[in-house]
């Protein structure tokens, strides 16, 4: 056993050999530019300081290594049977640590410096430095602090990311991350880059380029993922963002699972997959939610290049489940899951604050109006508000026997092809001091309505509310 040996230029430190039993202990070494120290099967070395290198051969140990500027620390080599093992590293600024073929690095600090992965690392924590994991690599559970990089070069797989607020990942071609967060960091997939699994949280962003494939993402409130042309993406929305650029590609459903989810439509041309989970509260049951305007709370769907329309309109066909914009003389179609209904849902569309198109979920309440003359616009007001039914004035009747505005409406073609519930009204005296032979009013003897009603009475009688009914086509 060996403690507080300096190894200066041109020096060797050899600890434990191949076939001589059980290898030596080393502890504190200071190993200078141009030393070399060598930990062989068998071998341990404890708190080196390396401006040198320090080889970690065969199935020799390393703990508490710190790899100075100028420094480089390999461990394993391949063709040299089983690697080394190096635990509780440091790598400073300007130090270099090689993990080889079949050599392990457990649980290192990046301080700046660089690592390279061509066996396996495990729980590293980089601080401003990086950590590329080559063909054959792997590090699992790396951890990406401010400033931090991992890259992922081809053959290689980093698995368990944590990436950090300031954080950055670079998956190239023929690279693959799996099961990564994005706490606050970002990810960018090249042409040929995979990422599977990954979670984006609040601050988070992901972005897929052409060529690049994302299977199998969540994207939680505040996390972003980007899809460029020519990517591919399986996601689940939990309350994020969601942007397919003019040309992304989406394989799979696209899920919404909470509130407050956007999915950002670049392109002209629509996905064709199936949408779930754009109901009012998120579940299959899109009737437990009601409001008394757009629900801001509910999925959004953002078609940012198709221009906003005043007079445009959103409807649902149940029988095939498609949902139709018409804007601007154009129309778009999206598929939403035929798992889920949504007998009692409308889509209003509104300005997205770009020019652009907003489509949200609408579930219709108990509201409705009463209003004379009719509106004209109907079916603007079904496809964009959660009011539900109408005031239909019967006439004439006593009290309101001039206004015939409501009567050149169809109650079949309200109830039936718009799904306006109505409630059909039949204006007439209900003041005790009316006379009920007349219906006249003694203080308003001389008002036109009164001589209107008389008139009423006369032609009519006081029983036509029925015939009026009738002819309105009213059950």
């Amino acid at each position: 056993m060996a403690s507080g040996a300096e190894v200066t230029s041109g020096g060797l430190l050899q600890v434990g050999l191949a076939g001589f039993g059980a290898g030596g202990v080393v502890s504190d070494a200071t190993i200078d530019s141009g030393g070399f120290e060598s930990v062989d099967s068998g071998g341990t070395d404890f708190g080196a300081s390396v401006s040198g290198t320090l080889q970690i051969f065969s199935s020799g140990l390393a703990s508490g290594v710190e790899v100075r500027s100028g420094g480089l620390l390999q461990v394993g080599l391949a063709g040299f049977a089983a690697g080394g093992v190096v635990s509780d590293a440091t790598i400073d600024s300007g130090g270099f640590e090689s993990v080889n073929s079949g050599g392990t690095d457990l649980s290192n600090e990046i301080l700046g410096g660089e690592q390279e992965v061509y066996g396996y690392a495990s729980s590293a924590i980089i601080f401003g430095g990086s950590q590329v994991v080559a063909a054959d690599g792997l590090a699992d559970t790396t951890t990406v602090m401010s400033d931090g990089l991992l890259y992922v070069a081809s053959g290689g797989t980093a698995s368990g990311t944590i990436i950090d607020s300031g954080g950055f990942a670079y998956v190239e071609s023929g690279g693959e991350s799996i099961n990564v967060t994005l706490s606050g960091g970002d990810q960018f997939d090249e042409a040929g880059g995979v990422d599977i699994n990954t979670l984006v949280e609040s601050g988070g962003i992901d972005i897929v380029s052409g060529g690049g494939i994302a299977d199998n993402t969540t994207i939680d409130s505040g996390g972003t993922q980007i899809i460029e042309a020519g990517g591919t993406a399986d996601l689940t929305i939990n309350g994020g963002i969601e942007i397919l650029k003019a040309g992304a590609l989406v394989r799979g459903p696209i899920d919404f699972t909470a509130a407050g989810g956007t999915l950002e439509i670049d392109g002209m041309t629509m996905p064709t997959v199936a949408i779930s989970g754009f109901v009012t509260n998120n579940s299959t049951n899109p009737t437990a939610f009601s409001s008394t305007g757009p629900n801001y709370d509910a999925p959004t769907i953002d078609l940012a290049n198709v221009p906003y329309d005043t007079d445009g309109v959103a409807s649902f066909a149940s029988s095939t489940h498609q949902l139709t914009m018409k804007e601007g003389g154009a129309t778009y179609v999206l598929q939403l899951d035929p798992n889920q209904t949504h007998a009692n849902d409308v889509f209003p569309l509104s300005n997205d604050g770009n020019g652009g198109t907003d489509v949200q979920v609408l579930a219709k309440s108990n509201a409705g109006f009463d209003s004379t003359p009719a509106p004209t616009n109907l079916s603007w007001l079904w496809a964009n508000t959660n009011l539900s039914w109408l005031g239909y004035y019967l006439a004439p009747a006593p009290a309101h026997c001039t206004d015939l505005s409501w009567m050149s409406y169809s109650y079949l073609t309200l109830h039936q092809q718009q799904g306006w519930n109505v409630a059909p009204l039949y204006v007439g005296y209900q003041d005790p001091n009316v006379d009920p032979t007349n219906g006249i009013h003694p203080n308003h003897l001389s008002s036109n309505e009164n001589s209107v009603t008389v008139n009423f009475l006369a032609l009519h009688g006081a029983a036509s509310a029925a015939a009026y009914l009738n002819s309105e086509g009213f059950p």
